[in-house]
């Protein structure tokens, strides 16, 4: 078994690693191209809206698949909760 961590560690780190770095640019600036703003959104209203559904750092694909994506027609967005909680993003240059 040990033989076997040394193969998989660096690879989890890795795969950690791109994670990490990932919900910090969601947080930190804004979607550097169109296709991905769902995916900002849907992970702010993760922490702001509702901590029990919009799991999905990467992609929204397992949220789908386990019921838990927002569904914003049942629920409204609160915007003026929402614009309280946001800060100035920066663009990436």
């Amino acid at each position: 078994l040990w033989d076997y961590t040394w193969a998989f560690f660096p690879g989890f780190m890795f795969g950690y690693l791109l994670y990490a770095s990932m919900h910090y640019a969601i947080h930190a600036y804004a979607p550097p191209f169109k296709f991905m703003k769902p995916l900002w959104r849907n992970h702010h209203l993760h922490h702001y809206k509702d901590e029990h559904l919009g799991f999905g750092v990467s992609n929204t694909f397992w949220d789908r698949f386990f019921g838990t994506m927002f569904d914003l027609t049942k629920n409204a967005e609160d915007p003026e909760k929402t614009k309280a909680l946001q800060f100035e993003k920066k663009k990436i240059e």
